[in-house]
């Protein structure tokens, strides 16, 4: 499913004083999940991960209550990210 409307470059965590929000970490993790269909996305994932807002601890649990944990570390794998982070 392809949703043509999808503009990658309005997300933006608002404030890095605080931590992210549900939805923030719903379009973190969409953007790990397309790094192949998108690799410009690579940048954007260190840039959000990086920040102090980012909550690892949440991304970690909404990765594993929906059970793409492994998805997200063969991602990360492909992209270098866990150099990055």
């Amino acid at each position: 499913m392809k949703i043509n409307n999808y503009n990658h470059s309005s997300f933006k965590i608002q404030d890095s004083t605080f931590p992210m929000t549900y939805k923030e970490t719903f379009y973190l993790t969409g953007h790990c999940l397309a790094l192949d269909e998108h690799p410009e996305f690579r940048e954007k994932v260190i840039e959000l991960i990086r920040l102090e807002g980012a909550d690892l601890e949440n991304f970690v649990q909404l990765c594993s209550d929906h059970l793409i944990i492994p998805a997200i570390y063969l991602k990360f794998k492909a992209y270098n990210q866990s150099k990055a982070v």
